[in-house]
């Protein structure tokens, strides 16, 4: 199942999207460099927040495309907590800056972190709603920590009603599934119900650059290793007794 049908099912069930708003990656970062293969390129914008994950940025610049920085408000000492800010951190978003930058119209899609790695701040749901009525620039919400944040914190309701919507979410961080032998497939990024062609240009790019992978962890029987390789893996990491496995070698994929 190399589009990993079933878990893009599973996921539409928990959600309430259907299959083809749903692509899964092998791990954030490559879902991460994916957009930014399919978004950016010579000649192409793309909007970042520092300080936030280095990855958004690193991606742009491996693909030719410019980055705008906007950089965070620097609004208080972080020892001095969060409340005070009522939930918004130490370093929220420039929300005005933002928006009067996207207004001229060139910015072809931005990434917005919340909770923001690695400050932990959160960006308001309504102020990306304003982001995303401002223009169609195209917006990815990194919501990787979501399950850390409080309740109603999602933009994932958004979803339904903006196109130029995309949001991330991962099973490698609240689920501790990161390299899990069970589930090769981790994170997903679902679009807005209307918006078909963003799952297929993003789809397009994973199976023209797809990046080998590597699947450990529990891993000590010969029908283990078959079953991952059967599921995609271009590797599996196993324990040292299983590698002197006679009958390893002839798993076919």
């Amino acid at each position: 199942d190399p589009l990993a049908n079933d878990l893009r099912d599973a996921i539409t069930q928990h959600y309430g999207l259907t299959r083809e708003n749903v692509l899964v990656g092998n791990g954030g970062d490559e879902l991460l460099f994916n957009i930014a293969f399919a978004w950016g390129g010579e000649g192409r914008t793309m909007l970042d927040c520092p300080p936030t994950f280095s990855v958004y940025a690193a991606n742009a610049h491996l693909c030719g495309t410019t980055v705008v920085n906007i950089d965070r408000v620097q609004a208080m000492e972080a020892s001095q907590g969060v409340d005070k800010l009522q939930g918004k951190g130490a370093f929220p978003v420039d929300e005005e800056a933002v928006l009067e930058r996207v207004a001229q119209g060139d910015i072809d899609y931005l990434t917005i972190c919340t909770p923001n790695n690695p400050t932990g701040d959160l960006s308001p749901a309504d102020f990306i709603e304003r982001l995303l009525d401002a223009s169609d620039t195209f917006v990815l919400v990194d919501e990787a920590y979501g399950e850390f944040a409080p309740e109603g914190s999602s933009v994932v309701p958004l979803l339904a009603k903006h196109k130029n919507l995309a949001v991330l979410r991962t099973l490698s961080k609240a689920y501790s599934m990161a390299g899990a032998d069970e589930l090769v497939f981790l994170d997903i990024t679902a679009s807005f119900e209307g918006r078909k062609t963003f799952t297929e240009m993003v789809g397009r790019v994973a199976q023209e650059i797809n990046i080998p992978f590597t699947v450990g962890g529990g891993v000590n029987e010969l029908k283990d290793v078959e079953r991952l390789l059967y599921a995609g893996a271009d590797k599996v990491s196993m324990n040292h007794g299983l590698s002197e496995c006679g009958e390893l070698y002839s798993v076919q994929t």
